[in-house]
């Protein structure tokens, strides 16, 4: 439900609704695969699966458990490219390839980091932590299944242009200033407060006022790279801004208060 409502707050329009119903799956593969890399998996089967989504192969050495994940990735990746191929003759499954590669590389990076006991700096940690977030992959996904899809635009998305970029890593900073002490403890690596606090030596305070100084930095130089994109221009562009805005950590507070004890 959480997912849902993320994609309803970033592409709300009645006529978005496949948009919505594909960027839910893909959302709940991304907090099924992250707490496998966080949680689960030890390092060598990580290496394995991050491997076996790069080659786009199920390796026979996985663990079951893993197997059935790449199954079912597998599967609603080629879904969703056959519908998008039928009806918009582009071909879009090597582009939902190279993302998915590129996420669980990222989280494998996350991996070694936390099996290593290191602690990186906070260049070092943004660097990875704006693909981590998953914001590449949906954002490109959305990208696929939205009206106005060309090729030479998807083309274009396969470097990351900035727009999208910093639109993913001021999700990711909103992100880090809601993780918790128990996710720290279950796995998580330290995140962007913990990374700056190293760096500079600095309480936890001060470092927590960085990262809100450094999101709305990051704030004006994405609605200037909004507002100058002539590669994305209409609903997709909408979507680049709305992605960050709904990361506020307050979603499961409002499904509970909407659905699970509504004020009657």
């Amino acid at each position: 439900m959480e997912n849902y409502l993320w994609s309803i707050g970033c592409a709300f329009e009645p006529q978005f609704w496949r948009c919505r119903k594909e960027i839910t799956k893909l959302g709940c593969l991304l907090t099924t695969i992250d707490d496998m890399y966080d949680i689960y998996g030890s390092l060598e089967e990580l290496e394995v699966f991050t491997n076996a989504v790069d080659e786009w192969t199920i390796s026979s050495i996985l663990p079951n458990y893993m197997k059935k994940s790449l199954m079912v990735l597998f599967n609603t990746m080629n879904d969703i490219a056959h519908v998008v191929s039928v009806e918009r003759e582009v071909d879009i499954l090597p582009h939902l390839k190279r993302v998915w590669g590129d996420q669980c590389k990222s989280y494998l990076v996350e991996a070694r980091w936390y099996y290593t006991g290191y602690t990186p700096t906070l260049n070092e940690y943004l660097e990875n932590a704006w693909i981590t977030i998953g914001g590449p992959l949906l954002q490109t996904a959305a990208y696929c299944l939205s009206e106005e899809l060309t090729k030479e635009a998807l083309d274009s998305l396969e470097f990351y242009p900035e727009v999208v970029r910093y639109s993913t890593i001021v999700t990711h900073l909103y992100d880090d200033l809601g993780t918790s002490r128990d996710e720290l403890e279950r796995g998580d690596v330290p995140k962007s407060i913990q990374c700056h606090m190293r760096d500079t030596n600095v309480t936890k305070k001060d470092a927590r006022e960085y990262i809100r100084y450094l999101i709305k930095r990051y704030w004006k130089i994405l609605n200037a790279k909004h507002s100058n994109n002539p590669n994305f221009e209409g609903p997709f562009n909408r979507y680049l801004l709305n992605f960050p805005r709904m990361d506020n950590h307050e979603t499961r507070n409002r499904i509970i208060s909407l659905l699970i004890e509504p004020v009657i």
